[in-house]
């Protein structure tokens, strides 16, 4: 038989391990700050990564999953911004692109071909990339680059 190597429940578990890894470290953000961070980092990694394997692949997709797991790339971006964390604005930005790689490989690539696939992400991702820069200047100044590795 098949060995599968992500089961329902391992998904499950991992979103709620990094749900939890969030808010742990929202309440210990003024006492522990680096082990907040850590945390922040970790939670955001472990919730997003079980978030996107909740979609599936095509031909099994989760249509309820695949509509929330948007949702909660965004919801991310937007938690950025209120609680002045880059760390949630350069993971939903990955995610948000590793969604849209996703997404294109999958809806896009029979029906248009690989390379019109490619374009058609290039040009997401540049709109996501200018989305991005935006929101970092806009809400963490000027000068400053998201820095998804800073942990301190």
């Amino acid at each position: 038989g098949q060995v599968a190597v992500w089961t329902d429940l391992g998904k499950y578990i991992l979103l709620t391990i990094g749900a939890s890894h969030l808010l742990i470290a929202h309440a210990l953000a003024g006492q522990y700050s680096k082990t907040s961070r850590l945390l922040t980092h970790t939670g955001l990694i472990a919730f997003f990564t079980a978030a996107i394997v909740l979609t599936g692949w095509k031909p099994s997709q989760s249509a309820f999953w695949e509509i929330i797991y948007p949702v909660l790339v965004f919801g991310g971006l937007l938690l950025s911004v209120k609680l002045k964390d880059k760390a949630y604005l350069g993971w939903s930005a990955i995610f948000l692109i590793a969604y849209i790689a996703k997404i294109t490989s999958e809806y896009f690539y029979d029906n248009l071909g690989w390379a019109l696939s490619l374009v058609f992400a290039g040009f997401l991702l540049i709109g996501l990339g200018w989305l991005i820069l935006w929101i970092n200047r806009r809400f963490f100044g000027k000068g400053e680059v998201a820095n998804v590795a800073n942990v301190a």
